[in-house]
């Protein structure tokens, strides 16, 4: 708890007792004036005891509000939030991608913010240590340092607070972002890879491409340093997905392709293979086997394309390897097949013939057998037409419809047994189907003539009778159509079909089924059943009568031995006419006409074409060709190509020799030849004036001149000839050129430099290349003179200043890295600066710029300057003394007198005034005597301690900030680390000390700045502010440094040829060094983990001194420029950082 100070009041009661007994004096004068002198004097003494009074009962009020104040803003507090500072820049910095430069300055500013609530804090807490008795303006000061110090605390708390926010929310986005990666690891690449084994190449190209890419990104979200989360998760992440998805979708594109392709081939073989399995493997070695063979292959396949219907790579393999050659077999085992079950039924006569049979005999078997299949139905049609009508009941048609039913059965049955030989098809077509057919057709027209005769009857008597013969006749052929409306498919399901339609027939005539057995076991009945399948009809009629001789009684035996005579007999009264050749005349003769005619016409059309035409498109063509011509000389003139276009013209007067064009040509090349010539001369002579040296400018006006010539008689010829009028232009102005120039030597020989800045400078406006480095070299020796002339004009003129310095920027324009023009610009803007601050009323900003000036030249404007600098110093001094700063101004005072002036009056004056208050002196103790109760007597006020110089005195030594708990705040030693002092932590300090950081990041001569800036979403690198252009006014920003990491605390050194600088390039924060145009960027230390920050050069550009963190705290380091010769200078067990060389 804070104390009260007795003596806080001691002003209030003497003020109060000095009133009190001046109103006793005046009351005792006995005057009117004198009792309201007195009355007056009283109320304002009792005025200020109330006041003192008020005063003291406040200070408790106040000292609790400091003591809780102070409880609040606690040095464990202030540890808490470093603590957070640094831990959340630590996360902050692992993703360096995200450590943007406005968090990396939040996080500066946070610290910056808690360093000073230290300070402030040490301050009051050391006030606290050292006494615990406060006057009311101490405690006031107490409230105002600590208000402060919370202030820069919650600051520094807030942005913390969104620091560690945004920190969360890149962890968060992280693991977010590892999550969604692992889940896609997981599930869907591994599902992918599985199905990666069955897709094609190319697809499976694709997709290693794809997880290539993907395990390369999600390997560095392991360490994300350079990883931007925020583009990985909105971009990165979405375009694997849609990659993936493209490439499975392929996939199944594939998938589907490949089944479609397969599910055709599969019904492909299916159908093949059951037309196989129709026809059977008939039990044959090794058909059978074969077949078996083949029954097995067919099933596996088609397991195995079950099995792999999900694998576009097998099915592609099973559709490349397996599908044809499991159809060819099936194709192979087919026709052996048919060939194994055609052997049983025909001959192999029969098979050589159709073997042998060309393809266009083929193509007609195969017509002759559809024309067949068609005429068998439309007898089976004709026939049961027929059978309706019932004809076997009319006596008078018995006989024949009998007869023509055996004809139709004996027909039927035959047809399918010459399906395979070529020529008994032809015979079937041409001497059977149409006479069956018109036999059909006439005893149908005879069934209908008979109905219409026919008697009525009744229901018994004879048409009874008759009616059971039509029937018993109609089952004889009745199942002979069902069984000839579907082909048989072999010889074998011919002959099982013959024999069950003869049994059939066999019983319908009336034999037994004893009789029909033994008589078809009978060996001469199979003969002749034989013969008569084979066409040998006698050998037939021979076994059937011996048959019927056997079996006299045997209707079965008639029944075949009738069939068979009908046959022989059929066969020998048909005629089959032999192939002949029939020649069509009348179509020959025509063609024959339309010949000789077509030929007529042609040779009378060139008789024609030779007479009449040919001449007139020969003209035609003449014309056309010396058009074609004349157009190719003039396009060859006027491309400048006088040789072709001569050779063009002569050709041209070759076909036409009084070709006017032609011979205008000629004259014309003539006349272009000339020009040319003469341009040529034109511009030997420019070359040899544009070449010749700088010394002989009359030769190379010689030259012009003559070129000039050359050049305006072409123009006299041909005014628009090529280019002359612009060449013309360009020697006049060159020959101007030469003599302004010539001109401009002879004034600036002559000493006339401003009439020779004027030519100087039209000869630039003219030509900027001409005699550039010549010219460059006198308008900086005029620069300098002009401005010199200025600054050492006597009588001096300070506003003219401006102008010399003007000329002293022009001239390093020029000249950037001349020594004395950056020295004359220094000191001119030093001098306006000063001026302006002088002028202002601001005398110690004024001071530090003038005696820079008076340093280097101590008669800087003819005794202009000191005087300003000493009444800068007069004034400095008798504010610092209003100020209460005796000490300081005692030193202004004394820097005054030592000015080299003839009247130092003033300021001797002021150093007499001044001396006696530097030794204090004990002051009288007098006691108040007031009417009212005493009160405590007042004591003297101290004397004041003279505050120290200011941080540009110390020019060569290193302030730095330290973190001592005795004595925190500003010091400063030597390069050594000897000759340590303690400025102190006034604000004033922290202010000149950031003026030198800021002052540290301009160029000597302060025409470039160094500055911090991001560009785009890359780490912040370090720009140059440019000085403004005499043309072009405010430039763009150059960019100095072009490195990855992240590059700040740019240090121009003292001769201006180098930048030092902090970069994050090699994953920490090293010092860095890079020339002042850009080049040679490289590293002066280089670590993993430690920290190198806050370079500063030395005043003679030798050494760098910063901080580092290297020996586990903050200490402070000095190295040689090139970065050898490390050396700790602090060596203390507190952090000292920021250290700063001043010059």
């Amino acid at each position: 708890m804070f104390e009260l100070d007795p003596d806080e009041n001691t002003a209030l009661i003497e003020r109060a007792a000095h009133h009190y007994a001046e109103a006793q004096r005046q009351r005792a004068l006995g005057t009117v004036e004198g009792y309201e002198t007195a009355i007056s004097l009283s109320e304002e003494a009792a005025r200020l005891v109330d006041e003192a009074r008020a005063r003291a009962a406040s200070l408790p009020e106040k000292a609790q509000a400091a003591s809780d104040l102070l409880d609040t803003v606690s040095a464990e507090a202030l540890d808490d939030w470093r603590d957070r500072a640094s831990r959340v820049s630590e996360r902050l910095q692992a993703y360096s991608r995200h450590w943007t430069p406005d968090l990396a300055s939040d996080a500066s500013e946070a610290i910056a913010s808690l360093y000073r609530a230290e300070l402030d804090l040490a301050r009051v807490s050391s006030d606290v240590r050292e006494r615990r008795r406060f006057r009311q303006s101490e405690l006031d000061q107490a409230i105002e340092i600590v208000s402060h110090a919370a202030e820069s605390m919650d600051e520094a708390g807030g942005r913390i607070r969104n620091l560690e926010s945004e920190a969360q929310r890149i962890e968060d986005l992280h693991r977010d972002l590892r999550e969604r990666v692992e889940e896609l690891d997981r599930w869907t690449l591994r599902e992918l890879c599985e199905l990666s084994e069955h897709m094609l190449p190319e697809v499976r190209k694709r997709f290693d491409a794809v997880l290539a890419s993907f395990r390369q990104e999600a390997s560095r979200l392991d360490d994300p340093v350079d990883v931007d989360l925020d583009k990985a998760m909105s971009e990165w992440l979405p375009s694997i997905r849609s990659r993936l998805g493209e490439v499975l979708e392929e996939h199944e594109k594939s998938q589907r392709q490949y089944r479609r392709a397969l599910r055709k081939a599969t019904g492909r073989i299916d159908r093949k293979w059951l037309r196989l399995v129709r026809l059977g493997p008939d039990g044959r070695e090794p058909l059978k086997e074969d077949f078996d063979r083949l029954a097995r292959d067919v099933d596996a396949w088609r397991g195995e394309v079950e099995r792999r219907a999900d694998n576009p790579l097998a099915l592609r393999d099973l559709l490349d390897g397996q599908v044809r050659a499991l159809e060819d077999r099936i194709e192979k085992a087919h026709r052996q097949a048919v060939e194994g079950r055609g052997s049983r039924v025909s001959d192999d006569s029969a098979l050589d013939k159709w073997e042998a049979l060309p393809l266009e005999d083929k193509k007609s078997v195969r017509r002759s057998r559809r024309i067949l299949r068609k005429a068998t139905a439309r007898i089976n049609r004709k026939w049961h037409r027929l059978l309706r009508l019932k004809p076997g009941e009319q006596p008078n048609l018995r006989e024949a419809f009998e007869r023509l039913a055996r004809d139709v059965n004996a027909w039927l049955s035959q047809t399918p047994q010459q399906t395979d030989h070529p020529l008994g098809l032809r015979d079937l077509l041409d001497t059977q189907a149409s006479p069956l057919e018109a036999r059909i057709d006439e005893m149908h027209r005879q069934a209908i003539a008979a109905r219409k005769r026919r008697p009525r009857r009744g229901p018994y008597g004879t048409g009874r009778l008759q009616a059971d013969k039509s029937e018993s006749l109609e089952s004889l052929v009745g199942e002979v159509a069902p069984a000839s409306s579907t082909p048989p498919t072999s010889r074998e399901s011919d002959e099982t079909d013959s024999d069950v339609s003869l049994d059939k027939a066999k019983v319908a005539a009336g034999s037994s089924e004893t009789e029909v057995a033994s008589i078809s076991d009978d060996r001469r009945y199979r003969a002749g059943t034989a013969c008569l399948q084979t066409g040998q009809w006698q050998e037939a009629i021979g076994h059937f009568r011996e048959l019927l001789g056997a079996y006299p009684d045997a209707e079965l035996a008639r029944r075949a031995l009738e069939e068979a005579r009908f046959k022989a007999r059929l066969d020998s009264t048909a005629h089959i006419r032999g192939k002949r050749w029939i020649i069509p005349w009348g179509r020959l003769l025509f063609y024959f006409s339309v010949v000789a005619l077509t030929g007529l016409l042609a040779v009378f059309g060139t008789y024609m074409f030779r007479i009449r035409l040919a001449p007139v498109l020969a003209e035609v063509r003449m014309k056309r060709q010396i058009g074609q011509l004349r157009e190719e000389c003039a396009d060859l003139r006027e491309a400048g190509a006088l040789d072709a276009a001569e050779a063009c013209c002569q050709q041209l007067l070759s076909l036409d020799p009084q070709d006017q064009q032609a011979l205008e040509g000629l004259q014309e090349i003539a006349q272009q030849r000339g020009l040319e010539r003469l341009y040529q001369e034109g511009l030997q002579l420019e070359r040899e004036g544009d070449n010749s040296s700088t010394v002989d400018r009359e030769a190379a006006l010689g030259y012009h001149e003559a070129a000039l010539e050359k050049y305006t008689e072409i123009m006299r010829l041909s005014p628009l000839y090529r280019d002359v009028s612009l060449r013309i232009t360009a020697i006049d102005q060159q020959m101007a050129l030469v003599r302004l120039f010539s001109q401009a030597e002879a004034d600036y020989e002559a000493g006339q430099v401003t009439q020779a800045l004027d030519e100087y400078l039209q000869v630039r406006e003219l030509n900027s290349r001409y005699e550039r480095g010549l010219i460059d070299s006198r308008l900086f020796a005029i620069y300098l003179h002009l401005g010199r002339e200025i600054i050492e004009r006597r009588p001096a003129v300070p506003e003219m200043v401006p102008d010399a310095r003007e000329y002293f920027e022009k001239a390093l324009r020029l000249e950037p890295r001349s020594a004395e023009a950056t020295l004359e610009k220094r000191l001119a803007s030093l001098f306006l600066e000063g001026q302006d601050r002088y002028y202002q009323g601001r005398s110690d900003e004024a001071i530090a710029r003038l005696h820079q000036v008076f340093e280097q030249r101590p008669d800087y404007l003819g005794g202009i300057l000191v005087g300003m600098l000493y009444d800068a110093y007069i004034h400095s001094g008798d504010a610092h003394q209003a100020a209460g700063d005796i000490g300081f101004a005692y030193e202004q005072y004394r820097k005054a007198a030592a000015l080299p002036l003839a009247d130092k009056a003033l300021a001797v004056a002021r150093l007499e005034a001044i001396r006696p208050l530097l030794t204090p002196t004990p002051t009288p103790t007098h006691t108040a005597t007031p009417t009212i109760t005493p009160l405590p007597t007042a004591t003297p006020k101290p004397t004041p301690i003279p505050t120290p110089k200011p941080l540009v005195a110390y020019r060569g030594y290193i302030a730095f900030y330290s973190a001592d708990e005795e004595k925190p705040g500003i010091w400063i030693m030597d390069s050594s680390g000897e000759n340590r002092q303690y400025l102190g932590r006034a604000s004033s300090l922290r202010k000149q000390y950031d003026a030198l950081v800021e002052e540290a990041r301009y160029s000597p001569d302060h025409r470039y700045y160094l500055f911090v800036q991001r560009v785009g979403k890359k780490p912040a690198q370090i720009f140059v502010w440019l000085p403004k252009h005499e043309q072009y006014g405010d430039l763009p920003p150059e960019q100095l440094t072009k490195l990855t990491g992240l590059c700040y605390d740019p240090v121009w050194s003292p001769d201006g040829s180098r930048v030092a600088f902090v970069s994050q390039e090699n994953g920490s924060d090293d010092i860095w060094m890079i020339n002042a145009d850009g080049s040679r960027p490289r590293t002066l230390t280089r670590n993993t983990w430690p920290w190198d920050k806050h370079p500063s050069w030395s005043p003679d550009s030798r050494r760098i001194v910063f901080w580092s963190n290297r020996e586990g705290h903050k200490q402070i380091y000095v190295m040689d420029a090139d970065g050898r010769d490390v050396r700790n200078i602090s060596n203390t067990e507190w952090e000292e950082y920021d250290p700063i060389w001043i010059r």
